[in-house]
């Protein structure tokens, strides 16, 4: 029997219209779109962990917004299909209130996601108050469930404390045990632990780890591959728009096949400075997304791009081993093979590299 996925999107597209000027409307030029995600197909499992790896722009947050069907996208074309649970979603409509309690999202600011006014055992009660969900004192009690789970402990020297009184660590937890109160299947975490001090990430991604070990999927999106590298199970490269190569996370790190990919695993930092690196420096800048090239949206900066790759859309086909696959036709042409990208000396990084 195929297992029944968490999170399920098929083709799922997300457009925003460009705004004209009064001289684009009287000449009826064409309306513009960005095409901030074109065509993404993905999946994460109950008890999985899938990091969407991305600069800035490339669509990853965008997906997140889709799939739950934040505000903020109001003004956008959605396409594709999409499964949460095994239930259909409609993109144009707001989510039923218990597809919402299912899905919960872990902001990417600690300082601005939680409320000055409330003590940590308000915030993190909060969503059960709304929906008065069972007595209060039975709602206290699941509050206190929710931060211990969360490592907002011992209780008693937090559940009083004001936000303003917590330290960034402490306030993502916080976060997470306002998520983690309405017992999510699923749980969408924006660039979860990029404001934090180095030495407090291991904590937060300790909290979420432990909720995939208890049959929580979770979608983690994020600009910083070495954060994700020990971290997920899976995880998907984007620019552009396009998911441009994905797979097991160790498999994806250890042998990246498509060039961007290799390009971003080149400057991920690692524990030994000393180490001897290269490091792929691309040329040019990201295309416009509302004017996106044909063929292979990463030709103009892709380092061994052949002719033929400004014509062919590449999709995603097997690559390596153990489910991993990239989209590029030099990568097809190798029989799933990763090809040589030539690498520049660490020493002489050049503007352009990724970060």
């Amino acid at each position: 029997m195929k297992r029944q996925h968490a999170v399920e999107a098929n083709g799922l597209s997300v457009r925003f219209p460009v705004s004209r000027s009064l001289g684009d409307v009287l000449r009826r030029r064409e309306r513009r779109y960005v095409r901030a995600v074109d065509g993404v197909d993905l999946h994460v499992d109950p008890g999985e962990i899938l990091a969407i790896v991305g600069e800035s722009g490339s669509g990853k947050s965008t997906i997140v917004k889709a799939l739950l069907g934040l505000s903020e996208i109001g003004a956008a074309t959605l396409g594709g299909d999409v499964l949460i649970n095994g239930h259909e979603v409609d993109l144009t409509r707001a989510r039923p209130v218990s597809m919402l309690q299912d899905m919960q999202l872990i902001h990417q600011d600690p300082y601005e996601s939680l409320d000055p006014r409330f003590r940590v055992v308000q915030t993190v009660r909060e969503a059960l108050d709304i929906r008065r969900k069972g007595s209060r004192k039975a709602r206290l009690a699941k509050a206190r469930e929710a931060m211990t789970e969360a490592h907002v402990t011992p209780l008693e020297r937090f559940e009083k404390r004001f936000p303003h009184q917590l330290s960034g660590g402490q306030r993502q937890r916080v976060a997470i045990a306002s998520a983690l109160v309405s017992d999510p299947k699923v749980l969408f975490a924006d660039e979860p632990v990029s404001m934090l001090d180095m030495t407090v990430r291991k904590g937060v991604l300790d909290v979420l780890d432990e909720q995939r070990r208890r049959g929580v999927a979770i979608v983690v999106v994020t600009h910083d591959l070495a954060t994700v590298a020990d971290f997920a199970d899976r995880i998907a490269v984007m620019y552009l728009g396009r998911i441009v190569e994905e797979g097991p996370a160790a498999e994806v790190i250890a042998h990246p096949h498509h060039p961007y990919t290799q390009a971003l695993v080149s400057v991920t930092p690692v524990p030994d400075p000393l180490a001897p690196r290269e490091r792929i420096v691309l040329r040019g800048e990201v295309p416009d997304a509302a004017s996106v090239p044909s063929g292979c949206r990463f030709a103009n900066r892709c380092p061994i791009a052949e002719d033929r790759c400004s014509e062919i859309d590449p999709a995603l086909t097997p690559a390596g081993q153990h489910d991993h696959r990239a989209a590029c036709v030099v990568v097809e042409a190798l029989g799933g093979l990763a090809p040589h990208v030539p690498a520049n000396s660490i020493r002489h990084r050049t503007e352009g590299a990724p970060a």
